[in-house]
């Protein structure tokens, strides 16, 4: 069980706590790796796989992580609190959780808990010495799609999904975005193993004109 209400309230996190937390993993049941000194100096953390639920689980933790560390930088949209001094990473870099959360909103990151989700519905939310850097990340973020909750109608039960999955197949994925008001990242995100079917050129299905 995540203690949501202790995380939410503190003013910085390490990066990869933030991802963790994205992930509704609680930081603090990742066990660090005997063998993480092996990646060398400056890398890290790497955690004990038997820390996670599942080998999916740390996969996505995996690629949550990467591309975080890529967003963190001294211009954003992840900023770096602190500088990095020697032997330190982003990864390990002080950085606000709203933040991170505003990143991953707008790039359509499925299942974000519902307390993170409020950290970046209101900009009550962000100190007032970080407003100013994150204003333009979290209003693009509470913009880019409906926030999913339960009780509001936007929850993705089975029906929904199916509704989707048939409009997709007969309207095409701009189309059901445009009817469901997601983007078609978040399409692809809540129906991965249904691609639409290109038909391609044969010789036995185009008919001469």
């Amino acid at each position: 069980m995540v203690a949501w209400k202790l995380w939410t309230s503190v003013p910085h996190v390490a990066l990869w706590e933030a991802v963790a937390l994205v992930l509704e993993l609680d930081p603090r049941s990742l066990r660090p790796s005997q063998h993480g000194w092996m990646a060398g100096p400056g890398r890290g953390p790497i955690f004990e796989p038997r820390s996670f639920p599942s080998r999916e689980k740390s996969e996505r933790f995996d690629e949550a992580l990467d591309f975080a560390e890529r967003a963190a930088n001294a211009a954003g949209p992840i900023f770096l609190r602190i500088g990095l001094a020697s032997r330190m990473n982003k990864r390990t870099a002080q950085v606000s959780l709203p933040e991170v959360v505003a990143f991953f909103v707008v790039v359509d990151w499925p299942d974000i808990p519902p307390p993170l989700l409020a950290l970046v519905s209101s900009r009550a939310a962000i100190a007032p010495a970080e407003a100013e850097g994150t204003a333009a990340a979290v209003t693009a973020a509470t913009q880019a799609a409906p926030v999913e909750k339960k009780g509001q109608g936007l929850e993705w039960t089975p029906e929904r999904l199916a509704e989707l999955k048939t409009y997709r197949a007969q309207h095409g994925t701009k189309a059901a975005g445009e009817k469901y008001g997601i983007t078609d990242t978040r399409i692809r995100a809540l129906l991965p193993g249904d691609k639409p079917q290109q038909q391609g050129y044969s010789a036995f299905t185009q008919r001469p004109k």
